[in-house]
């Protein structure tokens, strides 16, 4: 393709340019600690929203020299990384068996991930409003600052948004998300990331007693069986691309061997995995749209209109059983279902739901594994998902005097729909992987081939241009080959509910998380609606609590 040296240095030039601002994109920690008094023109919900308007009158406390010092931690990952890339092909004895870090997306995160598991859940916030300056500064259109913030970036900040409380960004940042969603058509939101995302959303709108809780909950149950079919189609095609390629004469052998050494990158988190049948069978959206129902034939029972509370309770027990369907071993979905089959609703109570998200889902990361191929050993990349280990083991509801109420029961289990994702994606990534190591393979023999041009060639210009031109194709490599490790990081590791009737006069809660020795982590209180129902939502990270509770019934009877 490539006759001389200097078509492929011109060819990749612009790739490398890309790669160094994306590179600098990551390293704005310091350089403005502030947020800008002006925010642009025109002043939407969104573009406050995004400059963070709510934290004016006192900044959350960030130590952005300590970020700066993590971010730089995980790039050091990095740059082990590009140095296997660089040396992509050595004799045997000179390669270690993997390479495995933090690489691009990933590294950036880190910054993000020290401020949630502090429980700094705003200043995550506050360092993103300081990260988006720029794109706030220099556009008129919220669609064009979503645009340059970025689909993973508006999901990232939706999530937070949530975490500490603030449900109306937290829709403006999901909404924007949605609309990026529907314009593209590309893989960078999993199914069953979109899917969850629309789950939050729906507990943002809950939180407001927005009746849009209503439609979106509908939404993301639709969603999550069209893209479970998806992904069985997309699976049953790179199953049976991988076995052509493993067929192939030529290459036939070199896929197989590949195969059959990378498939021990999906193994150490099998039992994960494993806990699921399939990452699009969670029945937390069943469960949503179920709630949501209930809340709402509850209180229409509160206030007398029975032909109301009926439809309600009937909608509430189809999606309950449907839920039961997906998870038919949770005691706590089968008593939904159960109550609001028979309309109960016991004299002298109100109704409580709680649903709070435990710890972090598992980070992406990238991971390099040696193949043998022409006497040498070439690394090849796959993508890598790591578990966040959690203190939280189990939490409990009580009463403001010490009464039990209930135990958090798990219901969606995040960290098990990422792992298994991963894992039946295998044949996709084992075929990009090795396809795109054959490529590095073949650009390594042509650098090794210009050099033999070269050889005899006198002076400092050739051996300049060597050396210029060994720079640019491992450049192109570490951009060409190095997986991208974006992935939605905020979701939580699970989401666990509980429901339960509480007295009428009882006006406060507290939601407690105890460690596997059942030691107190966290703990915080609530307060619930004077007669209505109440919906609670909550975010633990480790030993740190957050707890919101919705706002008055009437307005979620206010249809939209």
């Amino acid at each position: 393709m490539f006759k001389t040296g200097f078509q492929l240095a011109v060819f990749i030039a612009p790739i490398i340019l890309a790669g160094c601002s994306t590179a600098n994109s990551l390293r704005v920690e310091k350089k403005f600690l502030s947020l800008p008094e002006d925010i642009g023109q025109p002043v939407t919900d969104f573009r406050k929203c995004v400059a963070a308007v709510s934290f004016r009158s006192e900044l959350p406390k960030v130590d952005f020299d300590r970020l700066d010092k993590v971010i730089r931690e995980a790039k050091k990952e990095t740059s082990v990384l590009r140095r296997a890339l660089i040396n992509s092909v050595q004799p045997l004895e000179k390669i270690p068996k993997y390479y495995s870090g933090y690489a691009n997306y990933s590294a950036g995160f880190q910054g993000t991930k020290t401020l949630l598991q502090d429980g700094n859940f705003q200043g995550a916030a506050y360092r993103y409003a300081v990260l988006d300056y720029k794109p706030l500064l220099s556009s008129d259109a919220d669609d064009e600052i979503a645009e340059k913030i970025g689909l993973l970036g508006l999901l990232e900040r939706g999530a937070i948004a949530l975490d500490y409380g603030n449900s109306k960004c937290s829709r403006q940042f999901f909404k924007m998300a949605e609309m990026l969603v529907n314009e593209r058509d590309d893989n960078t939101l999993a199914g069953y990331e979109h899917v969850l995302m629309l789950n939050l959303k729906a507990i943002s709108h809950l939180l407001d007693s927005d009746f849009g809780a209503y439609n979106v909950t509908r939404r993301a149950r639709d969603l999550q069986a069209v893209e479970r079919d998806k992904f069985k189609k997309r699976i049953d095609e790179s199953r049976e691309k991988l076995n052509e390629k493993e067929s192939d004469e030529k290459e036939g052998s070199f896929f197989s061997l590949a195969g059959e050494i990378l498939s021990d990158a999906f193994k150490p988190n099998l039992d994960i995995a494993t806990r699921i049948s399939s990452p699009y069978v969670s029945p937390f959206s069943d469960y949503v749209s179920g709630m949501v129902s209930e809340l709402l034939a509850a209180e229409y029972i509160r206030l007398k209109e029975d032909g109301k509370s009926r439809t309600e309770l009937d909608s509430a027990r189809i999606s309950y059983k449907k839920a039961e369907k997906l998870s038919p071993k949770n005691k706590l979905v089968a008593k939904a279902k159960k109550d609001t089959a028979k309309g109960y609703k016991p004299k002298g109570k109100k109704l409580v739901h709680v649903a709070v998200g435990a710890g972090l889902a598992p980070e992406k990361k990238v991971i390099i594994i040696e193949i043998p191929i022409d006497n040498t050993i070439v690394p090849i990349k796959l993508p890598f998902y790591e578990p966040v280990a959690s203190e939280i083991f189990s939490m409990k509801i009580y009463t403001g005097d010490g009464k039990k109420l209930a135990q958090l029961e798990l219901l969606a289990d995040v960290e098990a729909i990422t792992m298994r994702h991963y894992y039946d994606e295998r044949f996709s990534h084992i075929l990009k992987a090795v396809s795109g190591s054959v490529g590095s393979f073949l650009i390594q023999k042509e650098k090794e081939r210009q050099k033999e041009i070269v050889k005899n060639e006198k002076g400092k210009a050739a051996s300049m241009f060597v050396d210029i031109l060994g720079t640019v194709i491992n450049a192109v490599i570490d951009h060409a080959t190095m997986p991208n490790t974006k992935a939605f990081m905020t979701l939580p590791k699970e989401i666990s509910v509980a429901r339960f009737y509480v007295p009428i006069k009882l006006d406060q809660i507290t939601v407690n998380s105890y460690d596997k020795k059942d030691r107190l982590l966290g703990s915080k209180s609530v307060k619930l609606l004077k007669k209505s129902p109440t919906f609670v939502y909550g975010r633990a990270i480790n030993d740190n609590m957050q707890l919101f509770s919705q706002k008055e019934m009437l307005t979620f009877l206010k249809k939209e």
